[in-house]
């Protein structure tokens, strides 16, 4: 997955934060999940929440997901071990204060989802608003049978990539997506 987003020939980083929850005094745990470290003042202006399962040999199926309020929350504090750094580590986790527009629209959205799923903040327009409808025009002829996996292999047809991850092979339930789209899917994977 790249770590930017192409917009109008500009390289703007994008970053992504699971928000665990929050605590009483007024600090988020989150969860750096991007590929970099995340600085202090980058600004998150977009959420969702998206609640996934284990599929067959174990592969994880995102079986929701729900677009949230558009935000526009800069990372002001991060605390991590006990004290404050300048950035927060890749793929660990940090205690943070956001300032700006959303604050109380992320702990909304936080609050109206249970565990079982994530809520999380990137720094670039949601660009998955397609993925849902992809999602249930896969799941149709699957059964809700959501499997993710990637395969390095060359195939000349959708039907013999179907056969290379034991999917149903029948030419007619597959279709073309535009590039945008494929895109879209593709980035979030």
């Amino acid at each position: 997955m790249p770590d930017t987003p192409e917009s109008a020939g500009s390289q703007t980083p994008l970053f992504t934060i699971l928000v665990q929850r929050a605590l009483p005094d007024g600090r988020l745990v989150v969860t750096n999940s991007s590929r970099k470290d995340i600085p202090k003042g980058t600004t998150f202006i977009d959420m969702y929440a998206e609640r996934a399962t284990l599929g067959p040999g174990g592969q994880v199926a995102v079986r929701d997901r729900e677009q949230g309020p558009s935000v526009a929350l800069r990372l002001e504090e991060i605390e991590f071990s006990r004290r404050s750094i300048e950035c927060i580590p890749c793929g660990h986790h940090a205690g943070v204060v956001f300032d700006g527009a959303g604050a109380d629209a992320l702990r909304g959205f936080l609050r109206s989802h249970p565990s079982s799923w994530q809520v999380s903040l990137i720094t670039a327009p949601s660009e998955y608003t397609s993925l849902p409808s992809i999602c249930e025009r896969i799941a149709d002829p699957r059964g809700d049978d959501l499997i993710v996996r990637i395969e390095d292999a060359s195939v000349a047809t959708p039907c013999e990539a179907a056969r290379l991850f034991d999917l149903f092979d029948s030419p007619d339930i597959y279709f073309e997506v535009s590039r945008e789209e494929a895109k879209s899917v593709l980035s979030r994977l």
